[in-house]
C-alpha cells in the first residue's frame, strides 16, 4: 500500500469512527490500547500462576480460598500439594498462552479492523467465561467467579465499544 492509499484509508476510518461514535477520548485507538493492556495482564497473571503459585499473594488470594472449599480446615497432604503445584503450573502456562494469542490478535488484525479478529476474541471470551464461571459457581469457588467477572468485564468493554467498527459497512483498512 502506498502512502496515498494509506492516508485515504486512514481518512475513511476516521469518517467511519465518527459515524459509529468512536471518536474523541474513547475512540477506537483507546479501546485497542485497553484491550492490549488487558491481554498483557493476562499473560503476566498466567506466568505468575505458573511459577509463583506458592507466593504469599497468590496463596492468600487464590490458592487458600480454593483449598478451603475442598478441604476445609483439614491439613492437605504433601502429594496433593505437589499435584496442585503441577496443575497451577500448567494452568498458568495455558492462561499465558491464551493471553499472548489475544494480545497478538489485538495488536494486528483487531487494530486493522478485520472482522474475524473481533469475532474470534468475542467467541474465545464466551467459550472461556461461561463454562469456567459455571464450574466455579457449582463448586462454590467464589474468588474464581469474582476474578472471572472482573477479567470478563475488562475484555468485554473494548469488544462492546468497538463492535460497530467491525460491521459489514466498516471501512477496510
Amino acid at each position: 500500500m502506498n502512502t496515498d492509499d494509506h492516508a485515504a484509508g486512514a481518512g475513511q476510518r476516521a469518517q467511519h469512527d465518527s459515524a459509529v461514535g468512536l471518536r474523541g477520548p474513547f475512540g477506537f485507538r483507546f479501546w485497542c490500547v485497553w484491550l492490549r493492556a488487558t491481554c498483557a495482564g493476562v499473560v503476566v497473571f498466567g506466568l505468575a500462576l505458573a511459577f509463583l503459585s506458592d507466593s504469599t499473594v497468590l496463596r492468600l488470594l487464590l490458592v487458600a480460598p480454593s483449598d478451603a472449599v475442598f478441604w476445609g480446615a483439614a491439613p492437605i497432604d504433601p502429594a496433593t500439594i505437589a499435584f496442585q503445584r503441577f496443575v497451577y503450573g500448567v494452568l498458568g502456562a495455558t492462561v499465558a498462552g491464551w493471553g499472548t494469542l489475544m494480545w497478538v490478535v489485538a495488536s494486528t488484525a483487531f487494530r486493522r479492523r478485520e472482522a474475524w479478529a473481533w469475532q474470534g476474541l468475542t467467541v474465545a471470551l464466551l467459550v472461556w467465561f461461561v463454562p469456567d464461571t459455571a464450574i466455579s459457581s457449582f463448586h462454590g469457588v467464589w474468588p474464581n467467579v469474582a476474578l472471572n467477572v472482573c477479567l470478563a468485564a475488562l475484555l468485554a468493554a473494548p469488544l462492546l465499544a468497538t463492535r460497530r467498527a467491525f460491521s459489514r459497512s466498516a471501512v477496510a483498512g
